[in-house]
């Protein structure tokens, strides 16, 4: 009988079986955690990843290209808050402008686009604002929209139909059409400023 109860007593106290370390366990949840980011993310983080290429036929992600994100030298630099380096007064590509309006056709939300290019919202905005508008990705020319004032049209008729250069002879005809009066009439100076920018009249240097 005491050997029966000695025998109970020592399989009661047998060594449990060995459970795996808890940096196993960690390992492994953190493989899961990633594979289910890659899956949710396509392969790319939202934050890091760069401004991919998407094929027109499957719809598919490539590698951007190289071109893409050359760096220009001579002109200043800076990083937006989402970690991107851009040059001031730069546009961006049209490759890029090609691939946020095909993201945005394919369901993409704004802030998803801006997130997964590293472009600023309000940058995607204006990009899709103008597709919306006019059809076309390409970049807005500094001087689209902007309209010829009564001034500059008359300047621009007596250069081309009278021959005329000289800015007292353009100033006093300005005056004698109504286009404005003495008290109004832009200086010698003006005129001579709109010769130049606006149409591109240079003074030329007197040969020695």
């Amino acid at each position: 009988m005491y050997n029966f109860l000695k025998g109970e007593m020592e399989s009661e106290a047998r060594i449990p079986e060995r459970l795996p370390p808890i940096d196993d366990f960690a390992f492994g949840a953190r493989e899961s955690l990633s594979s289910t980011d890659d899956l949710l993310s396509d392969g790319f983080s939202f934050t890091d990843s760069p401004p991919s290429s998407i094929c027109s036929d499957t719809n598919e992600y490539r590698e951007p290209r190289r071109d893409a994100l050359v760096a220009y030298p001579g002109r200043s630099s800076g990083t937006n808050q989402l970690g991107r380096t851009y040059s001031p007064g730069l546009p961006l590509s049209m490759s890029e402008r090609e691939q946020i309006v095909g993201l945005y056709k394919s369901g993409w939300k704004i802030c998803d686009i801006s997130k997964r290019l590293c472009v600023t919202h309000s940058c995607v905005s204006k990009i899709l604002n103008r597709f919306r508008t006019t059809g076309s990705v390409r970049p807005k020319d500094a001087k689209e929209g902007r309209t010829e004032s009564p001034l500059v049209i008359a300047i621009r008729d007596y250069r081309a139909r009278l021959g005329m250069s000289r800015q007292s002879e353009i100033r006093e005809q300005l005056i004698a059409d109504g286009i404005c009066s003495r008290e109004n009439a832009p200086s010698r100076s003006s005129i001579n400023h709109i010769l130049r920018t606006k149409l591109d009249m240079r003074k030329r240097k007197k040969s020695l």
